[in-house]
């Protein structure tokens, strides 16, 4: 195994940099794993003759040269605080340089090792046998336990014949691949593996079938319709594909002038007849080998002027995250290559990721083939979601004129298996967030009920003896006390009065409410939030785990909803509104926190 050596610099020891003599290739604080060497360079400045001690190392470090070397060993402290000092030649220190070191078990992934090589794609046959055994690796103690997800490609979700069996740390597969499972021609199998100390690791094993018997295939969708402008040269491609590598033949019918065959294609010319009375024609291509034949009947309409251009449905419209999407659009009248094809979302809610951005458009003569980049991302959508996508059809001669139409594309929401780890933090993170949001509700509304310091009817109390003190300092003035003097205690007493709020006893009641509501929402999602964490650190499996978070969601969106309850029962109080606007305007000058406030008070009945 390969030192550590250390390459960012440090500055310790001195006050300022151009006095300073020893210098340490690293930083202050150095933490390393167990078994993995570590090298770290002392350098000298200024100083020609010296040597370097060192103090509180590790018994099994030493210093070679100008490098500090160690190997932490098990029976190593976790910690250790290294004083390197520096010598001139008669023994007094010049300079020293200090070193916080510490250590842990290097936290491996899991992995899982095959019984022989395996190429990148694995060949196997219709109704023959496929076995192949693997062990499972990873640290001494940690435990991995192993989930399988079948054909992560579009339109299958599992083999009808595929078994696993486990013994400890050892797996067999095996396989019989089904007549159903070799038309699909390739499947995948992944294998993600996560272990206790959360680490997670995936293999993907990707097969090709070879079916014994399939019939040939169309390569792309063949249009129902195609318009066809005579005296103008058109082609429609109808190339098939056969897994048998046979020799395929390319037919159609009716033969006339108006079109030939050239291999896989047809030919519209029309260039020695010219058409007088256009009319529509049922063409059928056929494409056959030795024992199969595919057939497409298509309605070809002649026009004599050019018809703009008309954009159909998507031909498949259901995906999943984790799919390779592809699908064709059939486009009719005019030729493609004339116009500029655009593709948007429209109106996205939150939490919704753009699925334009990961779709790219391929022109041919009759269709547009849509296809993903790569895989759908599994942080796509949070839910099964249908997406409303405009494509856009501009003409290249004339940008004015675009052509608008409105599809769907459905996505469902998939688990990411090779990501639970993260899944997790992620939930772990949105607790806390949920969390303290309430825990600025809850504190809120414990400081309006300080700032009303009595019930209603003691502040009457207070109110009432001010007035009989006035009264009786009247009573009691010498004839030459100033008039003016007694009516501003008057005064006084008046304004006390009126500022003062009308509380009820149900107000104050209402406000003790919300913040016990609160106070429990917190409470309850504490304790999920413990139970949580609790059945991770042991081992956890996938079930489990999709309860626990589907529990803890649930929590969150019907805190979060009577939370906003609350807040309107809140408005509805004049006094309490009255608070309430108070305290938004007496808040943090800090424009974002004054705003997260205002979000978080606000009805939706209140602008």
């Amino acid at each position: 195994m390969k030192p550590l050596i250390i390459i960012a610099v440090w500055l310790a020891g001195a006050t300022t940099s151009f006095c300073q003599q020893l210098l340490l290739r690293t930083s202050s604080r150095l933490e390393v794993f167990r078994q993995q060497p570590v090298s770290v360079k002392l350098e000298v400045n200024n100083l020609k003759k010296y040597s370097i001690t060192m103090q509180g190392q590790p018994a099994n470090s030493k210093i070679e040269g100008n490098r500090f070397m160690w190997t932490p060993q098990t029976t190593d402290k976790h910690y250790y605080f290294v004083t390197f000092s520096l010598l001139d030649s008669l023994g007094n220190i010049k300079d020293e340089a200090n070193l916080e070191l510490s250590h842990r078990a290097e936290k491996l992934s899991p992995s899982i090792e095959f019984d022989r090589p395996l190429s990148d794609t694995i060949a196997v046959e219709e109704n023959q046998p496929f076995l192949l055994s693997a062990r499972l690796k990873g640290n001494a103690a940690s435990q991995v336990t192993p989930y399988f997800l079948f054909n992560e490609n579009a339109g299958l979700r599992s083999f009808d014949s595929c078994r696993i069996e486990q013994m400890g740390d050892q797996l067999t597969f095996r396989w019989v691949p089904s007549n159903a499972e070799a038309e699909r021609r390739y499947a995948k199998f992944r294998i993600t593996l996560v272990s206790s100390d959360s680490t997670v690791a995936s293999r993907v094993l990707t097969f090709k079938i070879k079916n014994i018997d399939t019939p040939p295939s169309f390569r792309y969708p063949i249009p129902d319709t195609l318009f066809w402008e005579p005296g103008k040269e058109m082609s429609l491609d109808f190339v098939a594909d056969d897994d048998g590598h046979k020799k395929l033949n390319y037919d159609y019918s009716p033969k006339n002038n108006w079109y030939r065959i050239a291999g896989s294609k047809v030919i519209f010319s029309n260039t020695d007849e010219p058409l007088r009375e256009p009319t529509p024609l049922q063409l059928t291509v056929t494409v056959s080998d030795e024992a199969h034949q595919i057939v497409k009947k298509i309605w070809v309409i002649p026009q004599k002027k050019r018809k703009s251009i008309a954009v159909g449905d998507f031909t498949k419209k259901e995906f999943e995250e984790g799919d390779s999407v592809i699908t064709f659009l059939n486009v009719s009248g005019d030729d493609p290559e004339r116009y500029i094809f655009g593709l948007s979302d429209l109106s996205l809610p939150p939490g919704i990721g753009s699925l334009s951005k990961n779709l790219e458009l391929q022109k041919f003569s009759s269709f547009i083939k849509v296809k993903s980049k790569g895989v759908l991302p599994y942080n796509l959508v949070d839910r099964d979601y249908t997406f409303n996508l405009a494509i856009s059809v501009t003409d290249k001669s004339d940008s004015r004129k675009v052509i608008y139409k409105i599809l769907e594309i459905s996505v469902g929401d998939r688990p990411d298996p090779t990501n639970i780890g993260q899944q997790k933090d992620s939930l772990l993170t949105t607790i806390q967030r949920f969390l303290k949001t309430e825990n600025v509700y809850k504190n809120t509304l414990e400081k309006m009920q300080g700032q009303i310091n009595r019930p209603w009817w003691k502040k009457a109390a207070v109110i009432t003896g001010a007035l009989s003190g006035v009264i009786g300092l009247v009573q009691s003035q010498e004839q030459n006390k100033s008039i003016s003097a007694i009516a501003a205690l008057i005064s006084l007493a008046s304004i006390t009065v009126t500022n003062l709020p009308s509380l009820t006893e149900s107000t104050l009641s209402e406000l003790t409410d919300k913040i016990a509501n609160s106070k429990g929402r917190i409470d309850q999602l504490q304790e999920s939030e413990s139970e949580f964490r609790s059945s991770w650190s042991a081992e956890i499996d996938r079930t489990t785990f999709y309860r626990l978070k589907a529990e803890i969601i649930e929590k969150l969106t019907k805190g979060r909803l009577k939370r906003s309850e609350d807040v309107c029962s809140l408005w509805k109080d004049k006094t309490l509104k009255r608070k309430i606007i108070q305290l938004l305007k007496s808040t943090s000058e800090d424009e974002k926190n004054n705003s997260a406030l205002r979000a978080l008070f606000r009805c939706a009945d209140e602008k």
